[in-house]
């Protein structure tokens, strides 16, 4: 009966070491995907004021557009103008 709780107490043993062995494996991978999740964390953070900035900038230069070509179709008028003005001028001087 002892040697059979020997052999028995030396399965333990090393059911516990497997355990412990199993145990520090899981931990370690438990810190690892913690780590990640973090850094996938920052990233996103990271890409958020990326994209909120871009989207700033896109209104601005939608803004700045919509000026140039105000602004661009005034040029025009005034040289529509220019224009008439010209071709009275050359047409008084005939």
């Amino acid at each position: 009966a002892g040697r059979g709780f020997a052999v028995v107490a030396d399965e333990v043993r090393g059911l516990a070491q497997r355990t412990q062995q199993s145990t520090e494996e899981i931990e370690g991978l438990v810190s690892a995907l913690q780590n990640g999740t973090r850094q996938v964390s920052g990233i996103m953070l990271g890409s958020r004021t990326l994209t909120d900035s871009s989207v700033e900038l896109t209104r601005r230069a939608g803004t700045s557009l919509e000026s140039i070509t105000r602004t661009v179709s005034s040029i025009q008028a005034m040289n529509q103008q220019i224009a008439a003005a010209a071709e009275q001028q050359s047409s008084v001087a005939d």
